[in-house]
């Protein structure tokens, strides 16, 4: 990267170096130095303009500054302008303590009408070069932004579209590189979620029946372990058949408008294993709202799967609907949080120390509030005591 910033730091000097030399050039053609000497013959017959006088006055009469003062005395003539209009020429006298002054004469307009136009068209070229410059350089980060855009929202094998000479080529190829790494690793993470979630199962299920039929000769502690540690074992092949479906959902998920209603009732059948003791109530407020049904169908099934393994008596669940967005609650009566609401939303974080968990449930939760664009807060229940967990696309009140 560096080597493209002392390639267009040296052409940017170099160019603008050219520049300046080139209009040096065109002022130095149009007005020559003994053109400013040169009298205006039309100053001179003019009856409007008076005609100049030759008058002797002394040197130490004439403040100069040092650079015109060291022409005068080399012999050189100047001019100075005392007014707008009036010019006046000096040289130095045979008598070094005198100078010889001529004027005045009128000024021309030459100067003041085209060194304007020269500067304005000076610098507009300067511009001009800076664009030529810089603007391939913010094309090709536009171009870089637009492929991490799509590459964010479907992450995919790129082709690199930057050409070799850009200044940003670099800085594309290494993004092309780390981008196809991540693909490999997204790969990787849906084959080996595939692998868990479904190859575990078979194996899970002969060891259960073999575990059946010898009951007679385990001890009941030992059976318990074995089926603790099945039971543990399943729940993960579970929680990562959710990261699976959760990959499928992200590329397939639709937004399209949803009866409260409707979607609460098909929600019901899921939850009939729940302990007895435990009693869970939906309710909804609002017609309708708008979102991926499947998605949040998922987002709920985890929801009250975390809350059951905490509940005492009661889980509620309930959504929310107006025009201004919609939200989804989940609260129980369970002991609630004891750590850090950040903590608690990423993979593979317990909510407590003996949780048998794997804290994929709220990480999928998340995810899914991020397609939504919605908001995931996770606080304590008000009503119950014990976790709340929403998500909500409706402006947080102050």
């Amino acid at each position: 990267m560096q080597q493209q910033f002392y390639r267009l730091f040296l052409f940017l000097v170099l160019s603008c170096a050219l520049v300046i030399w080139s209009f040096s050039q065109i002022v130095e053609q149009l007005y020559p130095e003994h053109n400013q000497y040169m009298l205006n013959i039309e100053s001179l017959i003019a009856p409007e303009h008076p005609l100049p006088s030759r008058s002797l006055i002394a040197r130490n009469q004439l403040a100069l500054p040092e650079s015109l003062a060291n022409l005068l005395e080399q012999g050189k003539t100047i001019a100075l302008a005392h007014d707008a209009t009036s010019l006046y020429y000096y040289q130095l006298s045979a008598d070094p303590t005198q100078v010889v002054r001529l004027g005045p004469l009128q000024k021309t307009a030459q100067t003041e009408d085209v060194m304007p136009i020269l500067l304005l068209a000076f610098y507009g070229c300067l511009t001009l070069i800076a664009i030529m410059l810089i603007w391939p350089v913010f094309r090709d980060l536009q171009r870089l932004q637009k492929t991490a855009i799509e590459f964010g929202e479907n992450p995919q094998h790129l082709t690199l579209n930057i050409s070799k000479h850009s200044a940003i080529y670099p800085l594309a190829k290494a993004f092309n590189k780390v981008a196809n790494q991540i693909v490999n690793l997204v790969d990787l993470h849906k084959a080996l979620s595939k692998i868990i979630s479904h190859e575990v199962r078979t194996p899970l299920a002969r060891m259960r029946f073999a575990l059946a039929l010898s009951q007679q000769q385990l001890a009941p502690q030992y059976q318990q372990r074995l089926n603790a540690d099945l039971d543990e074992i399943e729940q993960l092949a579970t929680s990562y058949l959710s990261f699976a479906k959760l990959e499928h959902l992200q590329h397939e998920k639709t937004l399209q408008p949803v009866l409260l209603v409707e979607f609460i009732e098909k929600l019901r059948p899921r939850f009939t294993h729940l302990p007895p003791a435990i009693t869970l109530r939906f309710s909804s407020q609002g017609e309708q709202a708008c979102f991926d049904p499947a998605a949040i169908s998922i987002v709920v099934q985890n929801l009250v799967t975390n809350a059951a393994r905490f509940a005492k008596q009661q889980i509620e669940v309930q959504l929310t609907a107006n025009d201004q967005g919609w939200s989804l609650s989940v609260e129980d009566d369970g002991p609630g949080f004891l750590q850090s609401t950040q903590d608690v939303l990423k993979a593979f974080k317990r909510q407590q120390q003996d949780d048998k968990g794997f804290g994929l449930g709220l990480y999928i939760v998340s995810q899914i509030a991020n397609w939504h664009q919605a908001q995931v807060q996770v606080k304590q229940s008000a009503s119950l005591g014990g976790a709340a967990v929403s998500i909500s696309t409706q402006p947080t009140p102050p």
